[in-house]
């Protein structure tokens, strides 16, 4: 861990000469380069802001727990929410030939999404449920408390949506869903958001959903992506969906 922290303290100080290198590529018309710093300074910032969002005891434990630092990097991502409403989503997906489910449809129609004066930087982190000690089919509930006692957060549902546009090489059988709290979609079903290239959708990218009833049983080979860490939240709290 104090390899870690060195590493990101040196990323810290080598952004100024980042951002100088950066300014005189530009200057001189060396658009290559300048990308190229642009990439690299992104990348420094974006280790730096999970740093200081997690702490560096859940860092430690997470990097630790997923067989060190490299690999926990891989497994989050920063989503920034807030910068598109409902209609500019559904035409994106349109656009790129996004298969959408009846039953995300549904849900969707439930979200209130408007752009924001400022976009919400949400961390998120990607685990299987055997990561989080399932090793059998186990109930919605049983994840909820495993999560809570985690501190992974429930995600903001859109997330599924931004997720779903910037995953682009999503690689074939792949599929993870979005713990958020269940959207009512009818009347015995709620359900959770799933970002996929299943074969039933003739391997495209699709967006659909999942099952998350109390007495729904998920399986340990499932992928979750969790907002990391969450904002305090009970495991009673799930189920008070405001999607009714």
């Amino acid at each position: 861990m104090k390899h870690s922290c060195q590493n990101l303290s040196h990323s810290v100080r080598i952004l100024g000469q980042l951002k100088s290198d950066l300014d005189l590529a530009i200057e001189e018309g060396k658009s290559g380069l300048g990308l190229k710093l642009q990439v690299e300074a992104s990348e420094i910032i974006d280790n730096y802001t999970i740093l200081a969002r997690l702490g560096v005891s859940r860092y430690k434990f997470w990097s630790d727990k997923l067989g060190g630092e490299e690999e926990l990097l891989e497994r989050i991502q920063i989503v920034g929410i807030g910068n598109k409403n409902k209609e500019e989503f559904m035409a994106e997906l349109i656009d790129n030939e996004i298969s959408v489910s009846d039953l995300a449809r549904r849900m969707i129609a439930k979200l209130k999404i408007d752009k924001k004066q400022k976009v919400e930087s949400v961390i998120t982190i990607r685990l299987t449920a055997k990561e989080l000690g399932f090793n059998e089919a186990f109930e919605v509930s049983d994840l909820v408390v495993e999560a809570a006692k985690y501190h992974l957060g429930h995600c903001p549902p859109e997330t599924a949506l931004y997720l779903r546009l910037n995953d682009r090489n999503q690689t074939k059988d792949d599929s993870y869903n979005i713990w958020m709290r269940p959207i009512v979609t009818d009347s015995w079903r709620s359900c959770i958001f799933n970002v996929g290239r299943h074969l039933y959708a003739k391997y495209k990218l699709s967006l659909d959903a999942n099952g998350a009833n109390n007495n729904m049983l998920f399986k340990p080979y499932m992928d979750f992506v969790f907002r990391f860490p969450g904002k305090n939240q009970r495991p009673e709290n799930f189920w008070k969906s405001p999607f009714e």
